[in-house]
């Protein structure tokens, strides 16, 4: 409502300024996906996958929050810090899964192999039997999850396990 009051009022002028040109990209974003997740209930009766996405990409409804950072001077500032930092956060995003690639890699050839402890975090759930659950276990173990008991788990002799 507050997107066609404006287009109503302002007409041209209303696409000139880019804060009012991400207000209208949430606002329409989240209107095409309310409709499609009324859509979706009327037609399904479980819950499916897309109403999980659905309710994921209302996150856009919190961005029309950052209209707000025009008002205030010092966080204006940091906002757009931030967005200048933004190319250079996917340098360092590539470089972070071109290393998870490589130890990935490297652990389907070290560990693949290795057969589960009993009780220990290296089990079906985790381990580098393929490379999904590879890159998926090392994700895991950067954002310090169980870390410790992976590397306990695996640095023990060949006596204490038995290659499958």
């Amino acid at each position: 409502v507050e997107a066609v009051l404006k287009l109503l009022a302002l007409h041209g002028s209303y696409f000139k300024e880019n804060w009012n040109i991400f207000d209208f990209c949430c606002v329409f974003i989240s209107d095409i996906f309310s409709i499609v997740d009324m859509t979706a209930l009327q037609t399904t009766s479980s819950d499916g996958s897309l109403s999980t996405v659905i309710s994921a990409v209302r996150i856009f409804r919190v961005a029309r929050l950052f209209r707000l950072v025009r008002f205030l001077k010092g966080l204006n500032k940091l906002f757009f810090a931030f967005v200048l930092s933004i190319p250079k956060l996917f340098n360092v995003a590539a470089i972070m899964l071109l290393l998870i690639y490589l130890y990935a890699v490297l652990g389907i050839n070290l560990f693949a192999k290795v057969a589960y402890p009993a009780g220990g975090s290296y089990n079906a759930d985790a381990n580098f039997r393929t490379f999904p659950q590879a890159m998926s276990l090392l994700i895991r173990a950067m954002t310090g999850e169980a870390w410790n008991e992976l590397m306990h788990d695996l640095s023990k002799t060949k006596f204490d396990f038995q290659s499958h």
